[in-house]
């Protein structure tokens, strides 16, 4: 039976002393817990690619579609299945020529280039006359819950994880000098070692930078 919204929040509130969520109440739990998949998504983008497919626009310049948020790969383009090399460096693009000529356009894409400083754009050569469609690994933003009944994005092996950042989130709204700010760093730690991921010093220490960082993940 797939892990709900409700499991991991009863356990988060049951974790923080709250079994009534009379403090850490139902409705942040949920909040908190969408905010987590977005987070696992972030920092462990492999846990989160998927194959698709996405129509290209006019030109050299391609924006990936809001499911997504970063590309991973390209692979072929769908309809002529080609392979496409890359990615490579944009300035090998350039050695093509003037690549922006409209009369260069062409259906099927042999080249990309992509630069992770600008996640949600790639560039193709030769520039796409609107009719290509690609095919590639992308990384997805995971579906928000809408409701506590509504099953969790990932597989169910990742319930720990999302429970311990529900509880660095519930504990993480009181003040730095309270016992609960250092209890809400653990949480933070717990569900990153889970993942695999080293933690910064400062970010096990600063509730701002913990604020921060979650604030950047869900951009």
């Amino acid at each position: 039976m797939a892990v709900t919204g409700q499991d991991i929040i009863n356990k988060a509130q049951e974790l923080c002393s709250d079994a009534g969520g009379v403090t850490y109440t139902t409705e942040q739990g949920l909040a908190w817990l969408n905010e987590g998949q977005k987070t696992i998504a972030a920092v462990r983008p492999d846990l989160a690619t998927v194959q698709g497919t996405q129509r290209l626009e006019v030109g050299v310049v391609q924006t990936l579609p809001a499911n997504y948020s970063r590309l991973a790969t390209l692979l072929y383009n769908t309809e002529s299945k080609a392979g496409i090399n890359g990615p490579v460096e944009w300035e090998d693009l350039r050695a093509h020529g003037d690549i922006f000529q409209e009369e260069m356009t062409e259906a099927d894409v042999s080249d990309y280039s992509y630069d992770k400083a600008t996640p949600n754009r790639f560039m193709v050569y030769p520039p796409n006359d609107g009719t290509g469609n690609v095919t590639g690994d992308y990384v997805a933003v995971p579906t928000d819950l809408r409701t506590i009944e509504d099953g969790i994005y990932f597989s169910d092996i990742y319930e720990p994880m999302l429970v311990q950042w529900v509880i660095h989130r519930f504990w993480g709204r009181d003040s730095e000098e309270t016992p609960n700010n250092q209890r809400s760093s653990q949480a933070f730690q717990n569900m990153m070692s889970m993942l695999g991921v080293k933690t910064v010093k400062d970010m096990q220490i600063s509730a701002g930078t913990r604020k921060e960082l979650a604030e950047g993940f869900k951009s």
